[in-house]
Parts: C-alpha cells; structure tokens; sequence
C-alpha cells in the first residue's frame, strides 16, 4: 500500500514537471521545431520515435544530448537513466 502511493506520488510529480517543461516551451522556446519535438518525444518516453529519427538521420546525436540536458534542467528522474545512457552513447 505504501510502495503504491509512493508511486502514484512519483507519477503527479512527474506530470507537474512535463506541464512545466511544456509551459517554459510556450512562453520562451529557444529551439528549433526538431528540437522541439526531441523534447516532446523526452517527456513522453517516445524513446523509440528518437531512435528511428537519428537512424535515418533527421536528428542528430547533438541535439539529443542538448534535449536531455534541458529536461534534466527541471529534474533528473523525469527521463530513465537507462534511456539517456543509451541515447547519449549512441
């Protein structure tokens, strides 16, 4: 019961963090629309769209690392170590 609402706390944390990521994108968006979309796919765990993307070569490594690095701005946890190690060191 506990482990449940520590999760169900994590998961409202987490949708708090992706409104302020998409409110900061609104109201001051510094990036290109690819870039944009980077972050979108991100805070969705649209993981597999980012892999298809840099494998036919329509965004680059770059940007990724530039995407994470703007989320992790708002909270490391939001986007899997995992995910980010993969695409970081593809």
């Amino acid at each position: 019961m506990i482990k449940q609402i520590k999760e169900h706390e994590a998961l409202v944390k987490n949708n708090i963090i992706r409104g302020e990521i998409i409110q900061s994108l609104r109201t001051n968006n510094p990036f290109t629309y690819r870039q944009f979309l980077i972050i979108w796919d991100l805070i969705n765990s649209d993981f597999n769209q980012i892999l298809y993307d840099l494998s036919r070569g329509k965004i680059n490594k770059d940007d990724v690392i530039m995407a994470i690095g703007y989320i992790d701005k708002f909270s490391n946890n939001l986007i899997d170590e995992y995910w980010k190690d993969t695409l970081i060191n593809l």
